[in-house]
């Protein structure tokens, strides 16, 4: 099993709803793990940089070979592993498992011990949230709706996460040249992006 380590540098707050909300203060609450530190779950990692890898595929088609449409679409790849296109080898699909592993990225070392630090001064702090309120609106009239107002967490911008991505095989210099380019392809990740949230820097670590 070969393992590489996926970095994300958050250039802004990152938001990536749990579907919960708490105590009817926060309407959407980001994902966070049992120690309460956030996460960037691999479910998330897996999807966004599969989609940045097909768009690169499919405009270096002569490079990276044609591509099937995926999920359930009449062209999805039903060959043996070796002989399916190039994403869904490495991301699997309904009817191949993919070579690639994806585990949730945490806050890296350094940001745990920081957050340790500040937790121990101010107990009650809450070091790696942010509140913030929004309305919804109505793009066709231009105008906020009544009695819609809603607060959403986010984590700080600034922070670096760690996740590891695991390959049960050894990966070709053409499957790392992909899964690099899609890394660094990635400008946001995440929800509310139009209000400028999930800003991120991306790369992989020894592709």
């Amino acid at each position: 099993m070969n393992e590489y380590i996926i970095r994300f540098h958050l250039m802004s707050n990152l938001h990536i709803g749990s579907g919960f909300s708490f105590m009817g203060l926060v309407d959407k609450t980001t994902i966070k793990n049992e120690k309460n530190m956030v996460v960037i779950p691999g479910s998330t990692i897996k999807g966004k940089l599969r989609s940045a890898c097909k768009k690169i595929c499919r405009s270096l088609e002569s490079e990276f070979g044609h591509v099937c449409d995926g999920k359930d679409s009449p062209g999805i790849c039903k060959k043996p592993l070796d002989e399916v296109c190039i994403i869904c080898r490495l991301f699997g699909s309904s009817y191949t498992e993919g070579k690639l592993l994806f585990r949730e990225a945490t806050l890296s070392l350094n940001e745990q011990k920081r957050a340790e630090m500040l937790l121990e001064l101010y107990p009650f702090a809450s070091v790696q949230s942010e509140l913030r309120s929004g309305n919804r609106i109505s793009r066709s009239l231009r105008t906020s709706y009544p009695k819609q107002l809603f607060v959403s967490e986010s984590c700080p911008g600034e922070l670096t996460l760690e996740g590891k991505i695991c390959s049960k095989e050894a990966l070709t210099e053409t499957e790392k040249r992909l899964l690099s380019w899609g890394a660094k392809s990635i400008l946001q990740i995440g929800g509310q992006k139009g209000r400028g949230l999930g800003r991120v820097s991306i790369a992989i670590e020894g592709i």
